[in-house]
């Protein structure tokens, strides 16, 4: 009896939806699809939902979609046949990231909609179209495909407002104020002939203002505006809006300063489930806008909760999205390797089918001489770029990164020459004149240390050098730096352990790690000095190293924060003389960008290697091996 009883129950949660296990939404609408009894039944089940619902998986969604594209032939059901089209161009354009299939899936809706003069459906093309050329940067063809969208729009009795509102905000942007005006107010006529929503009429109203309010001479027009905005907040019910407003309807009760009620709409947004990227993308900007206005309230843990949500969401889709692309990056190179494989291939057949035994003796010869002078003069062009992008190198710092804080300096005496500058002005801005000059007197020196070493005068005085001593003479050097930024820089270094190594080098690659560990930390963050010995396994063999036969012991030195962190891809340039790796730090200390490859080539000439490690927002680790 209580088997049959289990059995029942089971039947019913599955007939009800009630699994533990839910079907994945691309999954349950082909297992309806298919069990549906008519082709009419199929046509209007496949068609209901956009495909934003399903984009877990794409290429399940472009096979049903082919199926009902046949079916909807097969009936001369030309609206179906369009939303077929539609539907397949954006899992391309979204889903795939295949704009030129997709864009050409468009046009085949866009002569599909030309042919049934289904306007509502020609504004959805022309603003999918838009948004492809915008990716691409040909912004020329984006505003003639938003003309066109808005055009159509126009005459539907419903209309869609996408067009209007991103060529709006576009000529916005680009301070086309005057035609931005015009297209508002189109888009203002439009919504109430048509009758349209209360939300869609107050983001008309407030985008209006907003451009009026650039426009010295129409204050009043501005008023008038403003005050229609106003009057319809008292006629707006917040539970009532439509999902789709939630995000525009809050940022303008944000803009005038109703919190309250703004506050009210992005909590309504945080307690809707994440069923898509794009209510993830909304709740990442609710949890934004509410930290700001709990700022502005004074509740700052509030604020800083919802701040570290924002960016926890934030940094979610990023690297799903950087997963994504890496991955169909890497399948696309597979594809090449493989196509490249047979062609090789084919090739070497060929080859071999129409040279004799003799023949490919004497060419072998031939290429071999040709190869060395291949090998030679590439070893040349690269010597030659690389000299290149030293001396690239070199006059772009000295014209920008170091003339500027000597402009800013030249600057500051003159004013101080012309007594433009009370005392008062004068202590105030002595402070960044120091930083200034601290930070362009840095700069300097690694410039100069650099240059010699392009130089190759520069070689090292092996003596036997006490690690701890030297770490902690860097360390005292620059203490202030820390102490100003909380930072704290703890030595775990065996008080014995000593190396053959070129004293001032040392110190110049400690004192160059150590300075770029608090620029990118941080405040109250942490920075530890590390040290160990190693067997002569644990590295690799470096050219003329005492002890490379494996007779020796050698040494690994770290130098590990929890600050800012790099990505691969500013990992995988940071000790490339060619790449521009320089960037800002937590307190946006400047820099040469030189530092590290400076290190680098000290490192390698006293016999040992660099590596580094690093995640974003966790820190960098640098290992030094002697």
């Amino acid at each position: 009896m209580t088997k049959i009883y289990f059995t029942i129950v089971t039947i019913l949660l599955c007939k009800f939806g009630l699994s533990a296990q839910p079907q994945d939404p691309a999954d349950s609408l082909q297992t309806v699809f298919n069990q549906a009894k008519t082709d009419t039944a199929r046509l209007s089940i496949l068609f209901k939902d956009n495909p934003y619902k399903y984009m877990g998986k794409p290429q399940q969604m472009l096979a049903l979609y082919q199926r009902g594209y046949v079916l909807a032939q097969q009936q001369n059901d030309q609206a179906r046949v369009f939303k077929a089209h539609f539907y397949t161009a954006l899992v391309y354009i979204y889903n795939l990231q295949d704009e030129v299939t997709g864009f050409q899936y468009l046009q085949k809706a866009l002569t599909v909609a030309e042919a049934r003069n289904d306007y509502f459906d020609l504004h959805r093309v022309y603003y999918a179209m838009s948004i492809v050329q915008d990716h691409q940067n040909n912004h020329v063809e984006m505003y003639k495909y938003l003309y066109k969208g808005i055009e159509a729009a126009e005459k539907t009795k419903n209309p869609d407002v996408g067009a209007f509102q991103s060529l709006g905000e576009n000529l916005y942007n680009e301070k086309r104020l005057d035609e931005c005006l015009t297209i508002n107010k189109r888009l203002l006529a439009l919504l109430e002939r048509s009758n349209s929503s209360i939300e869609k009429k107050l983001q008309a109203y407030t985008a209006i203002a907003d451009v009026l309010k650039l426009l010295p001479n129409r204050k009043q027009e501005f008023v008038y505006y403003r005050e229609k905005a106003e009057r319809l907040f008292d006629s707006l019910s917040v539970s009532k809006t439509p999902h789709i407003d939630l995000i525009p309807v809050g940022l303008i009760y944000y803009k005038f300063n109703r919190l309250e009620k703004a506050k009210d709409i992005f909590k309504q947004i945080l307690a809707e489930k994440l069923d898509s990227n794009t209510n993830l993308n909304n709740q990442a900007i609710a949890h934004g806008l509410l930290s700001d206005i709990y700022e502005l309230q004074g509740n700052y843990p509030l604020s800083t909760a919802h701040l570290k949500k924002h960016y926890s969401i934030e940094l979610a889709a990023t690297k799903k999205r950087l997963a994504d692309e890496a991955g169909k990056k890497i399948i696309k190179a597979e594809s090449e390797r493989d196509l490249l494989l047979k062609q090789q291939e084919i090739d070497k057949q060929k080859w071999f089918a129409i040279s004799g035994f003799c023949m490919a003796l004497v060419l072998l010869i031939g290429c071999l001489i040709v190869y060395r002078f291949y090998k030679r003069e590439q070893q040349i062009k690269q010597e030659l770029a690389l000299l290149n992008a030293t001396k690239d190198r070199l006059f772009a710092l000295l014209s920008h990164d170091l003339l500027s804080p000597v402009a800013i300096l030249k600057n500051f005496i003159m004013l101080v020459d012309f007594g433009a500058m009370n005392q008062q002005e004068f202590a105030a801005t002595t402070n960044d004149i120091r930083r200034d000059v601290n930070n362009l007197y840095n700069m300097l020196e690694t410039v100069l240390h650099w240059s010699v070493t392009q130089m190759r005068e520069i070689k090292p005085k092996f003596e036997q050098v006490n690690i701890a001593e030297v770490i902690g003479e860097q360390v005292s050097l620059l203490e202030p730096i820390a102490k100003s930024k909380g930072i704290v820089i703890s030595q775990h270094i065996p008080s014995d352990l000593v190396i053959d190594i070129d004293k001032n080098h040392l110190a110049l690659v400690i004192r160059n790690l150590l300075q770029n560990a608090l620029k990118f930390t941080n405040v109250n963050g942490t920075i530890e000095f590390n040290a160990k010995t190693i067997s002569n396994t644990q590295i690799a063999v470096t050219p003329g190293r005492d002890g490379a036969q494996g007779d020796k012991s050698g040494y690994a030195i770290e130098i590990k924060d929890n600050g800012v962190g790099m990505s691969a891809d500013v990992l995988d340039k940071l000790f490339k003389t060619n790449e521009n790796t320089n960037r800002k730090g937590t307190h946006q200390e400047a820099g040469t960008g030189l530092g590290l490859i400076l290190t680098k080539e000290l490192v390698e000439l006293n016999k040992g290697q660099i590596s580094a490690q690093s995640e974003v927002g966790k820190g960098t680790t640098f290992s030094l091996t002697f």
